[in-house]
């Protein structure tokens, strides 16, 4: 499932 690694990855970004 890459749709919840995305999420993730935007997560992370947003954080950043």
């Amino acid at each position: 499932v890459a749709y919840s690694h995305a999420w993730l990855l935007v997560k992370g970004q947003y954080l950043l």
